[in-house]
């Protein structure tokens, strides 16, 4: 009886499995298990089946009038197994999506659609195509301090206001000098220009502590004066060394982003209308909306954000293909939720695409997609 069961367990094993084998380029593998029945009436037969879609990489991608990724594969295959005609209906976002849907525009819509309850109201969905959640996208953290990082705008500006103040005490100083020592000491001629420019040479000499000693104070009063400048000249060298540290320190901080709790006081990016915002609002985190994904990488991208939060499998593949390994995606997974097919409420056709879908995971074709646009683990 054991033995029969192994052998049992193991055709069950061998069958749900088959076909699962990698394959080659975009294309979905067909079905090897045979076409799913669907009740007549439930599909239109008069027209093609109308899918909203929208460019949202690696799920819809757009190329041309030619649509590639994970969600439109995986709809080929669920359409070859159900023997359905279909065209895509290209629309802007997901709101786009679930309004088309609601207004019967398209009879159903695919892609990155995360199942909530807030959109459960307004439409059906079938069971998940895709685990997902949320992440966090961050320009890649420099190794080590970087010298880009001391001569950035930031930087920059702190430190030539450090330098114009440094000239305009040397100046000031030089006058002083001048003086106070231009009766009783040769090294500083009578002459405005000349003796002006011997005291505001003693005045660097002496701040960078060269002391090279061919121009020195002489008079008690000088002396004083000299002494003053020494201080202050200390603590003038401290503050350029606090300005550059300090600033070089900020902008290393910028990029020390691993988890949401360090959002806060940085500029975040996300997608109007999305379940980012909603977590961001959940969570007291300040985000700034945009209209789309792509708009978020490219000012990402450009040094006009600190991160973007938004769906992990968009972040991955955008940092894995098309970021040219300026960003990192950091972070736990926040909001598990599911992707799913949106239907009008009571669809009939829900049954149908779950029965599709739960074969094409039965025959290996789910798991063979992911692999190719997701890597082995998905």
């Amino acid at each position: 009886m054991p033995v029969l069961l192994v052998v049992v367990l193991s055709g069950v094993f061998a069958a749900g499995t088959a076909g699962a084998g990698p394959g080659a380029g975009t294309q979905a593998p067909p079905s090897t298990l045979p076409p799913v029945a669907v009740d007549p009436g439930v599909f239109p037969s008069d027209r093609p089946l109308r899918v909203a879609v929208r460019n949202i990489p690696p799920f819809d991608i757009r190329k041309g009038n030619r649509w590639t990724g994970y969600s439109i594969e995986l709809w080929r295959a669920m359409a070859e197994v159900m023997q359905l005609n279909y065209e895509f209906l290209p629309v802007e976002t997901v709101g786009d999506q679930l309004a088309a849907v609601v207004d019967g525009r398209a009879d159903l819509a695919i892609g990155a659609i995360s199942i909530t309850a807030d959109r459960e109201a307004a439409v059906d969905f079938s069971q998940p195509i895709f685990d997902s959640g949320l992440q966090i996208a961050v320009p890649t953290e420099p190794p080590s301090p970087s010298i880009a990082a001391l001569f950035s705008k930031a930087v920059l500006k702190a430190l030539l206001a450090v330098i114009l103040f440094i000239v305009a005490l040397i100046v000031v100083m030089g006058h002083i000098m001048w003086l106070v020592e231009r009766r009783k000491n040769e090294d500083f001629p009578h002459s405005y220009v000349k003796g002006v420019e011997a005291g505001m040479w003693w005045a660097i000499v002496t701040l960078t502590t060269v002391g090279y000693g061919d121009t020195t104070a002489r008079t008690r009063v000088g002396r004083s004066v000299a002494i003053v400048w020494m201080v202050l000249g200390i603590v003038v060298i401290a503050q350029i060394t606090a300005v550059v540290t300090s600033a070089a320190t900020v902008e290393r901080l910028k990029s020390d982003i691993t988890s949401a709790a360090d959002l806060n006081g940085k500029k975040v990016l996300t997608v109007r209308g999305t379940v980012a915002q909603d977590f961001a609002r959940r969570e007291g985190i300040v985000v700034d909306l945009v209209r789309d994904i792509s708009e978020a990488e490219q000012q990402l991208l450009d040094g006009e954000a600190d991160a973007i939060l938004y769906d992990s499998p968009v972040l991955r593949y955008w940092a894995q293909t098309a970021a040219g390994g300026e960003v990192d995606v950091v972070g736990p997974l926040y909001d598990p939720q599911g992707y799913g097919i949106a239907l009008p409420h009571n669809s009939e056709q829900r049954e149908a695409l779950d029965r599709a879908l739960l074969q094409l995971d039965a025959d290996g074709t789910t798991t063979d997609l992911e692999e190719r646009w997701f890597g082995a683990n998905g």
